[in-house]
């Protein structure tokens, strides 16, 4: 097998090819073949082109060639429009004369149904040594290089961002909405199937590729989870990456066994990853396209003070409200600012913000208030909210903001501003003119002139964010050897689930508090472990056939006497027979019972994109119904921890809201840092319950568990 080089170089040799070879190129207009090789030259590619079609000797004028092996040069990357059964001998036969990439327009393998023929061209390529882009895709473009590899139309407009997609469809819709609104890029790439190359491959040359200013991904699913955060997290330290996942149904959901399982979707999932790599995830197209265009037209703010100048004081609350919803914050308009600005400003306007000009004034009044903003040092962005007026029409308006702009930025005053214009069709044009002036500008739409500002806000703090602080790693033979053997025992007796006194037992090994638990198989020996313990005490039933203790009656607080365990413990039996006829009964768990305190839920699940996953959140009865949770890709660290607590609604309670007792949030943190490192170790664990962990002022304390295994 030929050894593979790395991701990057590879990824030159698609993007940087001094030789381009066209396999299944044709003479005939209107085939895949014609079109690639057409818009090779018409993009105005410099390198050599290598028509490969055994049936011809010229296409387009270029000398065609009937084999690769016959070409008089390696091509960098080979380009394969031939019918899907031909494909593999195709890569085998490129492997062997050193071609490093193949892309795959053609299309009909897994995504009709022929995962076999799929699985064989892998297959070829790998003992080739040959790296895929596709199968099942238009062909990509690398503006820098004038490369048009693709049957769709040439895009030659040159820019910084980079997208990628999965779907033609989408791909498609990027190639019009970019063309639609004049924006360069420096390249748009289909990933159709995925065979082999995938987002992360990408990510990593476009991280590196001074044209790129921006990566803007959209995706249906990740083959390499891991490998994708990882590169991200690398990327996101230097330029913006924006993604669109789609498909984001719960329906897998609804198999889990554990809360962790049913609250950790897919989507959730996904989020979480991305939120730790610093993606930048967008939630529709229209969103996915005009955030990477902003994120390359706009500079990154100084601070967090933001200012909203308006002609209209409806549209300044509508602007308001949206910054509210995406976490902005409006800036206090300091009194020598209201004094500047009251020069120009009608008694009957606002002086604070947002900073209400009023309709009523002229386009002097607007240039004024204009400069005003722009020059001082305390704002940090801008929102233009315009009203159409017969005093200050569109383009007037745009023309004053225009020149205020251009002012600014020659005093080396740079800051981000976007613009968003209410009123009659004529403010279409106006938004086109500032458009064209390095100003993001929304007709009709000023919460989405909001929402591109908050786009450019994430990517400043993802950027400036400071690297996470490294994992202390804790001992974890003995643990993992406790752990793999209750394991063990379960498998030999056929079950998945764990009880919850083994799920506990394991818990110890790796340090987590819990509660003092014994097993008891009878009357007399839970009435003997209860007087041990100490009362209070709770009895819970230990069977792995019964999940959900609570709904079966199978549970038992607060009893005090002997006499109170000995009717527990039988009705504890009977409950569970009703319940289940044919549970398995592993005995009665006699615990301490643990005073009332704040109940809290540290789960994992593993994932199939990603691995092992852990969360946090409100514990008890309210888990599933509250849905406050927040996740992580194992492992994390304390601070990290500590994000996941703070991310939740619950967190206000854990700081003594209303008079709410404080909570041990450090021991939290402890709890889910350890988990997060058990999991790893034992990747075995599909999911992991710990509900509820209850809290107190200097504890935190496992009152119940529950594992599940592979």
């Amino acid at each position: 097998m030929v050894e593979v080089s790395s991701s990057v170089d590879d990824m030159k040799h698609m993007f940087l090819p001094s030789s381009v070879a066209v396999v299944g190129a044709s003479r005939e207009p209107g085939k895949v073949g014609y079109s690639v090789v057409k818009n090779l030259i018409d993009g105005g590619y410099e390198g050599r082109i290598y028509p490969i079609n055994p049936n011809a000797t010229e296409v387009l004028e270029l000398k065609c060639y009937s084999s690769v092996k016959d070409v008089p040069e390696v091509p960098d990357v080979a380009i394969i429009a031939i019918p899907a059964k031909f494909v593999s001998g195709t890569i085998s036969e490129l492997g062997a004369g050193g071609v490093k990439v193949a892309v795959i327009i053609t299309s009909g393998f897994a995504e009709v149904g022929e995962t076999e023929l799929q699985r064989n061209l892998i297959e070829a390529a790998r003992k080739a040594g040959v790296r895929l882009v596709g199968p099942n895709i238009f062909g990509y473009y690398y503006t820098p290089k004038n490369l048009c590899a693709t049957f769709c139309t040439p895009y030659t407009r040159r820019g910084g961002i980079a997208l990628t997609c999965q779907s033609g469809g989408v791909g498609m819709a990027i190639i019009g909405f970019t063309r639609s609104r004049g924006i360069g890029v420096s390249a748009i790439v289909g990933l159709g199937n995925k065979a082999d190359a995938n987002e992360k491959d990408m990510l990593e040359f476009f991280a590196q590729d001074e044209n790129t200013k921006v990566v803007a991904m959209h995706m249906e699913d990740l083959k390499d989870g891991r490998g994708f955060i990882e590169a991200t997290k690398k990327a996101t330290t230097r330029k913006p990456v924006v993604v669109l996942k789609v498909g984001r149904s719960q329906y897998g959901a609804k198999a889990a066994l554990s809360h962790t399982g049913a609250l950790a979707g897919e989507d959730a999932v996904y989020d979480a990853a991305f939120r730790q790599a610093g993606v930048i995830r967008a939630r529709t197209l229209d969103e996915f396209l005009d955030w990477a265009r902003v994120l390359e037209k706009l500079p990154a703010p100084k601070g967090e003070n933001i200012l909203i100048h308006t002609s209209a004081g409806g549209l300044g609350v509508i602007l308001s409200d949206a910054c509210s919803d995406q976490g902005l914050k409006l800036m206090e308009v300091p009194k020598d600012m209201m004094d500047a600005l009251s020069k120009y400003v009608p008694p009957f306007g606002s002086l604070r913000n947002p900073v209400d000009i009023t309709g009523s004034n002229t386009p002097e009044g607007n240039l004024e208030t204009m400069r005003i903003i722009l020059r001082d040092p305390r704002v940090d962005a801008v929102i233009f909210g315009y009203w159409h007026t017969i005093i200050t029409p569109p383009m007037a308006f745009a023309k004053c903001l225009a020149q205020a702009l251009e002012e600014a930025r020659s005093e080396g005053i740079v800051k981000p501003v976007v613009a968003a214009l209410s009123g009659d069709v004529e403010v279409e044009e106006a938004a086109k003119y500032l458009e064209e002036r390095g100003v993001p500008s929304y007709p009709y739409a000023p919460e989405r002139a909001v929402s591109a500002l908050s786009a450019v806000y994430q990517s400043s703090r993802i950027i400036q964010k400071a690297p996470p602080s490294s994992r202390e790693e804790i001992e974890v033979g003995d643990a993992v050897n406790v752990a793999r053997d209750l394991m063990e025992q379960a498998r030999k007796s056929r079950r998945k689930v764990l009880t919850e006194y083994e799920a506990k037992t394991i818990l110890k090994a790796f340090q987590i508090p819990t509660t003092d638990d014994r097993l008891a198989h009878t009357v007399e020996e839970a009435e003997d472990y209860a007087s041990k313990l100490g009362f209070p005490v709770v009895l819970k039933i230990s069977s792995p056939d019964i999940v959900h203790k609570s709904d079966a009656g199978c549970v038992k607080v607060g009893l005090t006497s002997p006499q109170e365990v000995a009717s527990a413990y039988k009705e504890i039996l009977d409950n569970a027979t009703k319940y289940d006829p044919k549970a398995q009964i592993m005995g009665i768990s006699v615990q301490t019972m643990v005073p009332k305190g704040h109940e809290v839920i540290v789960g994992s699940k593993k994932d199939p994109t990603f691995g092992q996953v852990v969360m946090f959140g409100l514990g008890g009865i309210f888990t599933e119904l509250l849905r406050d949770v927040s996740f992580r890709l194992a492992p994390i660290n304390m601070a990290e921890a500590l994000e996941m607590i703070g991310e939740t609604r619950g967190a206000a309670l854990l700081k003594g809201f209303r008079g709410q007792e404080l909570a041990d949030v450090e021991a939290i943190g402890e709890i889910l840092v350890t988990v997060s490192q058990m999991v790893v170790a034992l990747p075995e664990i599909v999911e992991l319950d710990i509900n509820p962990v209850i809290v107190h002022t200097r504890e935190a304390i496992a009152v119940d568990a529950r594992i599940v295994i592979d």
